[in-house]
């Protein structure tokens, strides 16, 4: 009786252990987004303060799949982006997805390296024609 409940035991055992094997593993993803201020202006975005001709560096650790490409990351921002412009104007980004937008909304917009496995820096450059026309805040 011992050996019969001791060899269904690992049976069962032995069945979990190949199902869990089977599954997809989460894996660290990190994301390092870089934005150059290539104008004049001060950018103030919900993410931090981008001084004229300077740098903002976010890195974002989260879980996904042990195998990302670059095109499966999304900006730090959503919808729609407001940049305020030296205090005063601001200048509006649009998106129509998550995957197409204006600007900074859209992926397509970064220049993307692989660092390591799961690790992607993306760079996004503000230039000063993207500030021509700006109406004050509200």
């Amino acid at each position: 009786m011992h050996s019969l409940i001791g060899g269904i035991f690992s049976v069962l055992l032995f069945s979990i252990n190949t199902s869990c094997s089977q599954e997809q593993k989460d894996c660290l993803a990190i994301s390092e987004f870089t934005y150059i201020n290539n104008t004049e202006y001060s950018l103030e975005t919900p993410i931090g303060l981008i001084l004229p001709n300077s740098v903002l560096i976010k890195k974002y650790n989260d879980i996904g799949p042990c195998e990302l490409t670059s095109e499966d990351f999304l900006p730090p921002f959503r919808d729609i982006l407001t940049i305020i412009v030296d205090e005063i104007y601001c200048k509006t980004y649009n998106s129509t997805s998550l995957t197409v937008g204006e600007g900074p909304l859209d992926m397509d917009n970064y220049i993307s390296e692989k660092v390591e496995v799961n690790s992607f820096k993306f760079t996004y450059t503000f230039e000063s024609n993207e500030f021509e026309n700006l109406e004050e805040c509200n």
